[in-house]
């Protein structure tokens, strides 16, 4: 019998990204920080985005944007939920001891 694999932090970059992108696509994104840009990244995403040049650099810049916005918005819903579930165990062992 195998024991199973833990995942290493680069899987779980990857499996984040993954999910990101998926929910991205169809539109399923959580929007716990509201996704707002920062002032400079909105003023370098529309001078790329005016420049024919530059116009599809800007748009694979937004769409990394988006991609990170959502992976930071997975991994805070991860922890609030493991944080829920700490505080039901610590609820718990206060009862029992």
């Amino acid at each position: 019998m195998t024991s199973p694999r833990t995942p290493s932090q680069s899987d779980y970059r990857n499996l984040l990204r993954v999910n990101a992108e998926e929910l991205i696509r169809h539109g399923g994104a959580p929007s716990i920080g509201a996704g707002v840009l920062g002032a400079e990244a909105l003023e370098l995403l529309y001078r790329r985005a005016s420049n024919p040049n530059f116009a599809a650099d800007g748009l694979k810049l937004l769409h990394e944007l988006q991609t990170h916005q959502v992976e930071l918005d997975l991994l805070h819903e991860q922890l609030q939920a493991n944080e829920h579930e700490l505080t039901k165990a610590l609820d718990y062992y206060h009862a029992l001891y």
